[in-house]
């Protein structure tokens, strides 16, 4: 008889352990890694450059002034504690990576996903603890890859062979400090298509694949395709899988949290 498939109840409690450690050990990696470098003075672990900043000026205007208008947020230099270098002509929107809108507000060109995820580690402990997070969001990825290695081929060697070539080497090495949306853009394609293929269809697994097809949109643009494409999957799996009499239901758990993240991302 053939291997059967390992899903997520197949692999069981026992191992939330063995994960717990796996994603332990890849967030440690990733500390000692980042500050090495910082020891050895190539670059301090806390630096931000490129358009992190501009993420953080947006999590700093909703933590001081509860909005996304960021031009005071520019114009007196709140981005100092994270970025002590000059940052955008207060004169120049696109000097500030942000667009005029409705009543004159400068609102960013980015994605605001990023900032509103960054915003209670930024609020707790500054820069450097938004990079923490995103060295645990990255071991996280890790450990997701390895559960849909295990899910797909059922080959527990080859799935640690794969977290280990896939964690600790780039890009999710290199990406692991870095605030930017492809970590989490990729956590949630990867926790979305666990959800939306899994073997067994339950109303929670609907929820995450439908989570994630909302979710999408409001860390990047180029996510939408992808979200779509998710959406797709958990659908063609609802109908080929679920009873007759239960696709319905099954369609609109995947359906309704994606719609209403779309939903919001649109009038955003």
């Amino acid at each position: 008889m053939g291997r059967a498939r390992p899903t997520a109840t197949t692999l069981g409690r026992a191992p939330r352990l063995a994960l717990l450690a796996m994603w332990l050990a890849a967030w440690a990696v990733y500390a000692a890694y980042f500050q090495a470098q910082w020891v050895i003075g190539q670059r301090p672990i806390y630096f931000v450059t490129g358009d992190e900043p501009h993420y953080l000026v947006v999590a700093t205007s909703l933590l001081r002034d509860r909005d996304l208008d960021v031009l005071n947020n520019y114009r007196e230099e709140d981005y100092l504690s994270f970025y002590p270098y000059h940052l955008g002509d207060a004169r120049d929107p696109e000097d500030m990576h942000a667009i005029y809108g409705r009543g004159g507000h400068l609102y960013s060109k980015h994605a605001i996903g990023l900032s509103l995820l960054l915003l209670p580690a930024f609020a707790l402990g500054g820069h450097g603890a938004a990079k923490v997070l995103m060295m645990a969001l990255t071991a996280a990825l890790g450990v997701q890859l390895y559960l849909l290695a295990r899910e797909t081929t059922g080959h527990r060697g080859a799935s640690l062979f794969a977290w280990v070539a896939v964690t600790f080497s780039p890009p999710l090495l290199l990406y692991a400090d870095q605030l930017y949306p492809e970590v989490p853009g990729a956590l949630l394609v990867v926790g979305g298509l666990r959800a939306a293929t899994s073997a067994r269809l339950t109303r929670a697994g609907a929820l995450r694949a439908g989570a994630a097809i909302g979710l999408l949109p409001w860390f990047h643009l180029r996510y939408v395709p992808l979200a779509a494409v998710l959406a797709l999957v958990a659908l063609a799996r609802c109908v080929t899988v679920a009873p007759r009499g239960r696709r319905a239901s099954g369609a609109a758990w995947r359906v309704a949290p994606g719609a209403a993240g779309w939903l919001g991302w649109a009038l955003a």
